[in-house]
């Protein structure tokens, strides 16, 4: 029988999705892919935020969302899941879209 450390988050709302994670059962031990969703504006704005991104490296795309009627650009990043590169990759998403009108909605990694 195996025993596992009880991981500890920061209380705000990225420690919370990690939490979720590993109560889940997310292996921690291994890179997983990150999505990062970037709400826009209108499409002329995702492009603009894709291209940027592109640009820098990053793996995105982008959709229209016609449930919500908005347009979203996700990008895609494997990683390491923990507290301090979620927030150090928000911190240089944020950089790059915020001039062109993005904004991070949240992240999440597919189980």
């Amino acid at each position: 029988m195996k025993f596992f450390k009880k991981r500890k988050f920061p209380k705000d709302e990225d420690g919370y999705v990690l939490h979720a994670l590993d109560k889940n059962g997310c292996d921690f031990s291994v890179k997983q892919t990150v999505e990062f969703i970037i709400d826009v504006p209108n499409e002329n704005s995702g492009k603009q935020v894709l291209e940027e991104l592109k640009t820098e490296g990053y793996r995105c795309e982008m959709d229209y969302d016609d449930e919500e009627e908005m347009w979203a650009v996700y990008c895609f990043i494997d990683m390491m899941l923990t507290y301090e590169s979620i927030v150090e990759i928000q911190d240089k998403l944020r950089d790059l879209i915020h001039p062109l009108d993005g904004e991070i909605d949240g992240w999440g990694v597919g189980l």
